[in-house]
């Protein structure tokens, strides 16, 4: 089951005021961190979460000319409740490296529970959606092999809603790559795989290898084109990264 939340509109105020000086006053910061329920314990995380934790990279999509640098970071806790769960909600924000996201910007939960890595769904002060029955993104521990579905959360800004995207089906391939980035060289990382559309038009897929090391992160992805299966089409390497 798929529980959405909406937030009534006498409400949005004060759910901003309390996101703006939550931090200050120990509601999403780490003091009030540990009265809240982890869904497994920190050292069996695949990707570590906790506040201030941090992933810089450099990416490019469709020409390697065009690179960018992302920062993905850990900004603060939510405890939510999804299908009777309650769960500590990591809310992850990924922005242009020199840049801060807004107080009301788009922030999207994550999870790590008993099957692996989970995306949970997002919130902004208008609308929420949790998906917590086919939440798991990148099972871990896993056998080379498996696959399972996974359903996106998809927010459409003009509206401010979101809604159920596609439904995805990520496979493991391997679990002894190892990865050479700026960040230095990763053994023995996970790969998973799936398909997904290349932007909003829905017409043109691509293949997405997501080479993740267990308990640092995601360290690179490489993005195949659907008509040439060896066409490079886009990257993303670690460049740095800060876990508390």
């Amino acid at each position: 089951m798929i529980e959405k939340q909406l937030l009534p509109s006498s409400l949005i105020s004060l759910v901003i005021l309390i996101f703006l000086f939550g931090s200050s006053c120990g509601l999403l910061g780490e003091d009030e961190e540990d009265e809240l329920k982890e869904l497994i314990p920190p050292e069996e995380e695949l990707i570590p979460l906790k506040v201030g934790n941090y992933w810089v990279y450099e990416q490019w999509h469709m020409n390697p000319e065009w690179k960018d640098t992302v920062r993905e970071e850990v900004l603060n806790v939510h405890n939510i409740i999804a299908n009777d769960t309650e769960i500590r909600a990591y809310g992850s924000y990924r922005f242009h490296y020199k840049d801060r996201p807004r107080e009301d910007a788009l922030v999207w939960l994550r999870a790590n529970g008993p099957e692996g890595f989970l995306k949970l769904g997002g919130r902004v002060p208008t609308d929420s959606l949790y998906n917590l029955d086919e939440g798991l993104y990148f099972k871990y521990p896993a056998s080379i092999g498996e696959e399972w579905e996974h359903t996106s959360v998809v927010y459409f800004p003009p509206s401010g809603t979101m809604s159920l995207g596609d439904s995805q089906t990520i496979t493991l391939v391997d679990t002894g790559k190892t990865v050479k980035t700026p960040a230095g060289t990763f053994e023995n990382c996970y790969v998973y795989t799936h398909w997904g559309f290349s932007n909003s038009d829905y017409v043109s897929l691509e293949k997405h290898y997501f080479y993740v090391k267990p308990t640092v992160g995601i360290v690179g992805v490489d993005t195949y084109s659907e008509d040439n299966k060896d066409y490079l089409n886009g990257q993303l390497r670690l460049l740095e990264y800060h876990l508390k």
